[in-house]
């Protein structure tokens, strides 16, 4: 779906990005979170893999940041705590990811970008323009130089 241009400038973003050996879950979301009698459990370890964690961490936020309600959601008031409540959720995530970690993140704009053109195939049509536009604003960020900035 990305024009070839935009698909180019994404895959040499890829290649200039820095590997890892560590562990990533690559799906993690709050449905992937469980409350067990002993506190949080995550669950859905079938993508995991050994990478970067900026990575995991970039596909955690572009996941939640664009996840929308479903069609007919029943009212505008529990859409809009839906949506107050991913971004509180992201917030949060990035603070507590940083401060746990001492990790300044400082390739989330790319790994953002990198990580949205890999599910733009995936997601609804009707929502596939919300990543196209997080590509474009991923990649204008990069060719100006800022690769921390959080694009969401």
């Amino acid at each position: 779906l990305l024009p070839a241009a935009q698909r180019g400038e994404v895959l040499r973003l890829l290649d200039s990005l820095p590997g890892g050996d560590t562990l990533c879950h690559n799906d993690f979301h709050p449905l992937n979170v469980l409350m067990g009698p002993a506190g949080a459990v995550i669950i859905d370890w079938e993508s995991a893999s050994l990478g970067i964690p900026c990575a995991d961490v970039a596909r955690t936020v572009v996941t939640v940041a664009l996840a929308r309600p479903a069609e007919g959601f029943p009212n505008r008031f529990e859409k809009i705590l839906s949506e107050w409540y991913l971004r509180a959720f992201i917030s949060a995530y990035l603070a507590s990811y940083r401060s746990l970690t001492h990790d300044p993140l400082e390739d989330l704009c790319a790994w953002e970008t990198v990580q949205a053109a890999s599910k733009v195939q995936w997601e609804a049509q009707a929502h596939q323009g919300l990543w196209l536009d997080v590509i474009r604003r991923g990649l204008k960020n990069i060719r100006r130089g800022s690769r921390d900035a959080h694009l969401l």
